[in-house]
């Protein structure tokens, strides 16, 4: 199990119809080892998945420059990638509108 997962996962975890609680990933990974998913379909019910649509782009710069962009958002009390989405979304209204004009 990685170990990206296990931080995700807070023990002990809650019983869901016949899987039991678990309170630690031994455990759980013990459980699983002699149980199949299919076992529990029909205890469980339909859900609606969402996902991001969002696009991400990699940006290059200096670490000066980095360092710059990171102390101006610490000093707006926001994330670096916010403060940079927020101005890219600045410039690209104001783009909008030059060439609506």
């Amino acid at each position: 199990m990685s170990k990206e997962f296990n931080r995700s996962v807070r023990y002990p975890t809650e019983a869901y119809g016949s899987i039991p609680a678990f309170h630690n990933t031994e455990e759980e990974a013990e459980f699983w080892d002699t149980h199949d998913l299919t076992e529990f379909w029909e205890e469980g019910k339909p859900v609606t998945l969402r996902y991001n649509k969002n696009k991400s782009i990699q940006i290059r710069w200096t670490e000066q420059e980095d360092d710059e962009l990171q102390r101006i958002a610490e000093e707006q009390h926001l994330k670096k990638s916010t403060l940079a989405r927020v101005w890219l979304l600045e410039r690209l209204e104001e783009e909008r509108k030059r060439r609506a004009s």
